[in-house]
């Protein structure tokens, strides 16, 4: 009802997720290993020969590559035909925004020259009119000049007049010059004014669509570009995916089913030598096999297995989950962990394990749980001095007071407790050498 890591208080499922791969609790309410299809294929594996171990690399090899290839095509983003249509509208972008042949700064240029062509009768009018005024003040510099010459020889202070009249003249001169030619040059091209607002207009809808400023369009372009190259990359891929797809997805199948003819074989190795212990462990009418079905290829292969029992050869095998008691699936997870060396963890806790045996039986079982205990960690709660004495620890729980306790026996402590067990008198001379006797007989047989 409560668990406890590292002295927390956690919930039964985070216990399981710390714990589960190390622990395996073997009792009549426990999720076992027998009854999970997952733990089943790792007891059949664990016990495959070496032509077997190839063929499960195989397999391994031929899912790892249909995987690749998948994640492959995951890339495409599993539509093509999407693909295909961002690839027509990119192929669009690139070659709209390359035809227009945009300059840095153009667009700023050409409303300035804009500006200027809506306006350029106005303009005319202007400088006609001032060509008009720049010419009469240059016919009277030459005057003004003449004057401040006169002014310069009556009075020396003047001196400096004339010239500052003069470089007036020369200025209105170089004016009325340009003047003159911008007045020529000024002409009314109802083409160029069409021509510049319809660049305008280009320019202005290539920004609305791709950026702000031109250097953000060509900035699109590149990004359209290298986008571009990748799907044409892609798609031309597509077609070689999907054979490459087609022909993993054979492989794949091909490696299962050798697989699983190997795992058929180990399955029944494990069975035949499952057998031989049923007689030592009170089983010996009941019957077990392994049921293969088939499976969507997955990581672990193309089949699913299920473990099928009777206790009697007049019963028809069943799902052993169903038809298997507590005990009984004790004792089938020893005899078949036996033959394997293979658990689902590097720890067995078994509870129930001594249900419904004693005497010799409870005395094998005891031999084949210590022969396990060589291969992997073993635990079992057993009120049988046969099993408790071929354990290399023994420990006795307590109850008193509402309080457990939990105490490691060794010695005559240990000798007294399997007397206690045999006949519940822990105190007696014979019960104490017949205890005696059967601990040397468990050391004698490990």
């Amino acid at each position: 009802s409560r668990a406890r890591l590292d002295g927390e208080l956690i919930t039964i499922g985070a216990l399981a997720d710390r714990i589960g791969g190390l622990v395996e609790i073997v009792g009549q309410h426990s999720h076992l290993m027998l009854r999970s299809r997952s733990q089943l294929l790792d007891l059949v594996d664990g016990a495959l020969d070496e032509k077997g171990s190839s063929a499960l690399k195989r397999y391994d090899a031929a899912w790892t590559e249909l995987k690749d290839l998948l994640a492959r095509r995951e890339a495409l983003g599993g539509d093509e035909a999407r693909l295909h249509r961002e690839l027509d509208l990119l192929r669009y972008q690139v070659r709209e925004i390359s035809s227009a042949n945009l300059q840095p700064g153009e667009d700023e240029n050409l409303e300035t020259e804009a500006q200027r062509l809506r306006n350029i009768e106005a303009i005319a009018d202007l400088i006609s009119d001032s060509l008009g005024i720049s010419e009469r003040l240059a016919e009277d510099s030459g005057e003004l000049v003449a004057r401040l010459r006169k002014v310069a020889d009556l009075d020396p202070t003047a001196k400096e007049l004339p010239g500052h009249a003069e470089e007036l003249a020369v200025l209105l001169s170089e004016l009325t010059r340009k003047l003159r030619d911008s007045a020529e040059n000024l002409e009314v091209d109802p083409g160029r004014t069409e021509e510049v607002e319809a660049r305008l207009n280009l320019i202005g809808d290539l920004k609305r669509k791709y950026g702000r400023t031109i250097a953000d369009v060509e900035a699109f372009a590149s990004e359209a570009r290298r986008r571009l190259e990748e799907l044409e990359k892609l798609l031309s891929e597509a077609s070689g995916i999907e054979t490459a797809v087609s022909h993993a997805r054979s492989h794949v199948e091909e490696a299962g089913a050798v697989l699983t003819e190997a795992r058929r074989r180990a399955a029944e190795r494990i069975v035949e030598e499952a057998r031989s212990h049923f007689k030592d462990l009170a089983m010996a009418e009941a019957t077990i096999s392994f049921e293969f079905s088939p499976v969507e290829p997955g990581p672990r292969g193309t089949d699913q297995i299920q473990l099928l029992f009777s206790s009697d050869p007049r019963l028809a095998p069943g799902p052993l989950a169903r038809v298997a008691s507590g005990g009984e699936l004790s004792r089938l997870t020893l005899a078949l962990s036996l033959p394997t060396r293979s658990t689902a963890a590097p720890t067995m806790v078994f509870d129930e394990v001594d249900s419904g045996i004693g005497g010799a039986t409870a005395l094998e079982m005891g031999r084949k749980l210590a022969s396990l205990a060589k291969e992997v960690q073993v635990m079992c709660v057993t009120h049988l001095p046969q099993i408790a004495a071929h354990a290399e620890r023994h420990y006795v729980v307590r109850r008193s007071d509402g309080m457990a306790t939990v105490e490691r026996l060794e010695g005559e402590e240990r000798v007294a407790e399997i007397a206690r067990m045999q006949v519940g008198l822990p105190g007696r001379s014979a019960g104490l050498e017949a205890a005696a006797a059967l601990l040397e007989e468990a050391r004698a047989s490990q």
